[in-house]
């Protein structure tokens, strides 16, 4: 029996896993409904949950009831599957069930051979005070504290002298900033992904296919379509989820043979680019 829990709030997925044992892991599943390959690993993600109940929790959030999501995460694909163990992200991965039993299977055996966590001395004190800054990203503590500022001694004045440098705070404020500026983008992407599949008008109760889609700067969209839609879709999902492409002539080309799709008039089943990669290309002036 599975024992995957469906988690409707931001706030109720940090509770969880700010409880979570530091060496239980928490394997969080974000999908959508309408998200074809996510139908088919609720399977995957049931036999999994049941295997390894023992060892970590399982859990699901729809991105459509609950959006920000999407930017905690970065997520630009569904399914994505994140890795949690002592509050910190420690891996990812898609829609590939064997990838992810892999990487369940390292990380809590990893867990199994963790030697128990430190205590203090008894009667041991520490006159050192630490500022911390909330951070959410990967390989940091989501939706917690986490030491990464500075560090200041209290003298023997009562006063507090910094022992971090003026150089090193800079160099960390930058990278924090660059890292912020990072995630600000991913969550304006996928929001705006999220919103181009909304539009895309899928018939729920007819085939649907996923399509992969590399853009010219190396970045990945999905998306989902019926097999009678027309290819069309696919340049009207990339114009929507990243409207800077509005301004600029490209052409789309199937992977396997590499040619042009020059008819986008016929439907995707036709042109048969049902779980294929479609590449952009920019059209020469």
């Amino acid at each position: 029996m599975a024992v995957v829990q469906l988690i409707g709030d931001e706030a109720t997925l940090n509770t969880i896993i700010e409880k979570s044992p530091p060496k239980k892991l928490v394997v969080v599943d974000i999908f959508a409904d309408w998200c074809a390959v996510c139908t088919h690993m609720n399977q995957h993600y049931d036999r999994l949950s049941f295997t390894f109940k023992d060892l970590g929790t399982f859990l699901k959030v729809n991105v459509d009831d609950c959006p920000s999501i999407s930017g905690t995460f970065g997520i630009s694909t569904l399914p994505t599957f994140v890795l949690i163990q002592g509050g910190k992200e420690v891996d990812r991965c898609g829609g590939s069930a064997t990838d992810l039993e892999n990487k369940i299977a390292q990380w809590t055996s990893n867990a199994a051979a963790m030697p128990p966590p430190s205590k203090p001395k008894a009667g041991s004190s520490s006159n050192t005070a630490v500022n911390v800054k909330a951070f959410r990203g990967d390989g940091h503590r989501l939706g917690d504290k986490k030491s990464d500022v500075s560090t200041s001694t209290k003298g023997e004045s009562g006063g507090e002298s910094s022992s971090s440098t003026t150089p090193a705070k800079n160099a960390q404020t930058g990278w924090f900033s660059s890292v912020a500026n990072w995630f600000s983008y991913q969550k304006q992407d996928a929001a705006r992904g999220v919103s181009a599949q909304e539009k895309m008008k899928v018939d729920k109760n007819l085939p649907q296919v996923p399509i992969q889609i590399r853009l010219v700067d190396s970045t990945k969209l999905q998306l989902i379509l019926n097999l009678t839609q027309p290819v069309s879709k696919i340049r009207e999902f990339i114009l929507i989820a990243r409207p800077d492409f509005a301004s600029k002539k490209f052409i789309l080309l199937s992977s396997f043979p590499r040619k042009e799709i020059t008819n986008e008039t016929m439907s995707i089943g036709e042109a048969d680019l049902g779980h294929a990669l479609v590449i952009q290309k920019l059209a020469k002036l």
